[in-house]
């Protein structure tokens, strides 16, 4: 199986956390859309302290996949003393400080430190001083086997180089009862503030080496530019695709809408009209549905062409669901290429 593609986010084309995140806000987490701070296209996630957005995940443990979060993160002066985490793999999606399992932040002499449940570096968790760039972006990559009892590792790079490399280590800590991962969270410098973050991945992976870290990706956010083959919700304004490619979604003042199972959508997503530059390889794709429900709990899938994925139920608040992840074209059946857009259409399926 190797590396599979879990959640991604380029923080471009929404600007309130909690449509993606949980447990959002603690410390003042927030979306600028301005371009002035960002990496790759026009959004990142800001920082005012120590703790930001956390992503609920399907529980991890036992070993047998390890998950791999990689972040382009600017690090704004000199490093925190405290190490608060700038990648925190949490057992809970609480923000307490006694539920992170395994973090990774920026310490004082801008080296990265592994820490514990207790706060305490694991054996060999401290790099070398003066490696973190300071006020640029630099690429935080961690791959963490989950396992009680010593029996767990973990590699983390920096820039493309592995700086550290742990084995032998407990990083469930089930004696304190956290058996599982099960959230990640993004954070800063502790009180210094200023910390950003752009183009997150999130995968799990099998390999027990550094062969398969993503590296420095480059996530766009490419929105509807026309309609596709099947136009079967119901537009406030038409035509149905200009309903759906606001930047922020527009909400209630502008949206599509399906009353019967079986309805779909099929917007045509142009690369070139978004900006993304031309030959690139394409990694990974992640398709995001901002839904909302006015009545019952309807199910929702990403369509791509003729093949849906599975139906996710819809809430009553707009949340991006469902959010689907794609290793390959499921169409294709092989790895997604650039020249497959515009002919490739995508859009939302009411499945119940």
């Amino acid at each position: 199986m190797a590396r599979s593609l879990v959640f991604l986010d380029s923080f471009d084309h929404y600007d309130d956390l909690n449509q993606k995140w949980s447990n959002y806000g603690n410390d003042g987490a927030g979306i600028d859309l301005s371009g002035t701070r960002s990496r790759t296209g026009i959004g990142c996630c800001t920082l005012s302290a120590a703790f930001g957005p956390v992503l609920s995940i399907n529980p991890i443990s036992g070993g047998a996949l390890a998950l791999m979060a990689c972040t382009a993160y600017y690090q704004p002066g000199l490093g925190d003393s405290t190490s608060a985490g700038v990648i925190r793999f949490l057992s809970t999606n609480s923000v307490a400080t006694t539920d992170p399992v395994f973090r990774v932040g920026v310490n004082a002499n801008l080296g990265l430190t592994c820490v514990d449940i207790f706060g305490n570096p694991f054996t060999g968790g401290i790099s070398a001083s003066n490696i973190v760039v300071p006020n640029a972006y630099n690429i935080i990559e961690a791959k963490v086997f989950f396992v009680d009892a010593g029996g767990g590792s973990a590699i983390v790079r920096l820039n493309g180089v592995t700086v550290l490399t742990l084995t032998g280590i407990s990083t469930l800590l089930g004696s304190s009862g956290f058996l599982t991962c099960s959230s990640v969270q993004l954070g800063g410098p502790g009180g210094l503030g200023g910390g950003v973050h752009d183009d997150f991945t999130l995968w799990t992976s099998d390999s027990h080496t550094d062969n398969d870290f993503p590296g420095g990706l480059k996530i766009y956010a490419v929105l509807p530019s026309a309609n596709g083959a099947l136009d079967e919700w119901t537009p406030l304004t038409p035509p149905n695709w200009s309903e759906v490619n606001e930047i922020p979604p527009g909400g209630d003042a502008s949206y599509n809408s399906s009353a019967a199972p079986g309805n779909i959508d099929l917007y045509v997503y142009n690369p070139t009209l978004a900006g993304v530059p031309s030959g690139l390889t394409v990694v990974a794709l992640q398709h995001s549905l901002c839904t909302r429900s006015d009545a019952g709990t309807p199910s929702v899938a990403s369509q791509v062409g003729g093949t849906a994925a599975a139906g996710v139920p819809v809430g009553g608040s707009y949340h991006f669901t469902p959010i689907q992840p794609y290793d390959q074209n499921p169409v294709a059946g092989r790895a997604w290429l650039l020249t497959d857009f515009p002919a490739t259409q995508l859009g939302p399926n009411q499945t119940a």
